[in-house]
């Protein structure tokens, strides 16, 4: 139970990546960056997962806590490209507010 922080060689980290998720009860993928990286392992967790069992996080502009809601249509749109249409649909989607920068004069804070 927990979390389980892997490092591993570029060479092998995708069959790190389908071990670990063929051995987890759920998935967390951060999809606000969607970079070549993270969809395939998007569509690997839905090779190897329900959808149900797969957990979209997603930095929204203007969300002040993490909640439940809708991704983005331009989102979901790039999403549906990389693994096919209603698989994200099917997917939890968890919208978390985007990082703040760190205390300072930045954030106003003396």
């Amino acid at each position: 139970m927990g979390v389980t922080i892997l490092k591993c060689d570029d060479a092998f980290w995708q069959q790190v990546v389908a071990i670990a998720i063929e051995h987890s009860d759920a998935v967390i993928v951060d999809v606000t960056e969607l970079t070549e990286n993270v969809a395939w392992e998007l569509r690997t967790c839905l090779e190897k997962k329900a959808p149900r069992a797969v957990v979209l996080a997603y930095a929204a502009e203007g969300t002040t806590a993490p909640d439940t809601g809708a991704l983005p249509a331009a989102v979901r749109a790039k999403l549906d490209a990389v693994v096919g249409l209603n698989r994200v649909a099917q997917c939890t989607v968890l919208l978390y507010p985007p990082a703040q920068p760190s205390i300072g004069p930045s954030r106003g804070v003396a």
